[in-house]
């Protein structure tokens, strides 16, 4: 019994990690949740830069200037990202009339990039064969990835869910029942780039600062 409730504790913590975003769950008030998942949230599409700073993180549901590539085009307008689709059109409903949709699911959409007030924020699909899009958390000789979609901040970043990929290799540094990934990050990190860091010296949030930092 007493494992069992170890790993429902595990489990409910990384949970609610994995929600955090913005303040607010994945799908509570259009956060950050993935492709794929979650519920539309509440919430005006317009103003929520200037005037609401609760929103300051958010990419989904809103109308943000931006493009996307799909297959070997490069589409620009006003993009909105919902929960399965991205839409693409030219006025601020991006209605069926006045735009397209095109599905996470989708091959050929390789990659979609939305800008807010001084923020980027860039999905794309690592592999071919990936079913949806990644967030780019860091693009360099070391490349690292989650799932979330919204705008970066390190209080944001799916620890339990990032992947990172170099020299042709691939793999996920987090799982399901990870409460810490700086170790297994730290060791790409330092592979890659020939540095000595110790977990022990960095914080979650003074490692990620550091690796925006690097080439």
């Amino acid at each position: 019994m007493k494992y069992f409730v170890l790993f429902f504790f595990v489990l409910s913590v990384n949970h609610a990690i994995a929600k955090g975003c913005g303040g607010h769950g994945g799908g509570g008030h259009g956060g950050c949740g993935k492709g794929g998942h979650g519920s539309r949230g509440g919430h005006s599409s317009h103003g929520v830069y200037d005037n609401n700073p609760e929103y300051s993180l958010s990419a989904k549901f809103i109308p943000l200037n931006g493009y996307i590539v799909y297959d070997k085009d490069t589409l620009t307008g006003l993009i909105i990202l919902n929960n399965l689709s991205v839409s693409l059109g030219k006025s601020a409903n991006n209605k069926d009339e006045n735009g397209h949709k095109y599905f996470y699911n989708d091959r050929l959409l390789k990659s979609v990039v939305v800008y807010g007030k001084n923020q980027e924020l860039f999905l794309t699909r690592i592999n071919s064969g990936d079913k949806t899009l990644s967030r780019v958390l860091h693009f360099g000789r070391l490349r690292i990835f989650d799932d979330r979609y919204c705008f970066i901040s390190p209080d944001n970043i799916d620890k339990g869910r990032m992947k990172v990929a170099f020299d042709d290799q691939f793999k996920t540094v987090g799982s399901f029942v990870s409460l810490d990934t700086r170790y297994p990050l730290i060791k790409s990190v330092n592979k890659i780039y020939g540095l000595h860091l110790k977990t022990s010296e960095y914080s979650w949030d003074h490692l990620y600062s550091y690796i925006t930092m690097l080439d």
